[in-house]
């Protein structure tokens, strides 16, 4: 069991196991300690003094992809969500990542409570995201030209259009999405 006490010595123990098995180190530290993803993180968090944050907690939020883009999102296995006081909560799973804390206040520019979720459950969470958008946007397309699926000439997704290199083209494929 992860806990205050034995934390370094697991720390030290599932980075070395990480560059035996190439894993990530936050990998490693859940093999190594032998819980399911929601123990695994609920542990941690108690540990690192983080307030965990579960799947279903996080889709009650809407994300802040103006602030995080989906792409940096899914890139940083983090997520900004707007809490119901209009405040925000930086989601992220890799307590090894020291750096992410530090861009996400530099990119986030205004304060935020961070809470530690399971990485899994930030790529649930992105993965439904990016389905509810697409859904929203294939039921548009429907109703505005009548099209089908067949019609579709390019299958355009926010990573896709966010990975764009010319603002204008992000612009056009933003705007057909």
């Amino acid at each position: 069991m992860i806990n205050a006490q034995n934390l370094n010595s697991l720390l030290i123990q599932a980075s070395k196991l990480a560059k035996i098995n190439g894993q990530r180190p936050i990998e490693a530290l859940q093999q190594t300690s032998q819980l399911n993803a929601e123990q695994f993180t609920l542990a941690l968090a108690n540990s690192v003094a983080y307030a965990p944050i579960s799947f279903a907690q996080m889709l009650a939020l809407q994300p802040a992809f103006s602030l995080i883009s989906f792409s940096e999102s899914l890139q940083r296995e983090c997520v900004l969500l707007p809490d119901e006081n209009e405040a925000y909560i930086f989601v992220f799973a890799d307590i090894y990542n020291q750096s992410l804390q530090s861009w996400a206040a530099q990119r986030i520019g205004v304060a935020f409570t961070t809470k530690l979720a399971h990485h899994a459950d930030i790529a649930a969470y992105l993965a439904k995201m990016e389905e509810e958008t697409r859904t929203v946007h294939t039921a548009i397309g429907f109703a505005a030209s009548g099209a089908n699926e067949a019609d579709i000439a390019e299958e355009l997704s926010l990573n896709s259009i966010e990975n764009d290199a010319s603002p204008v083209i992000k612009l056009v494929r933003s705007t057909l999405y």
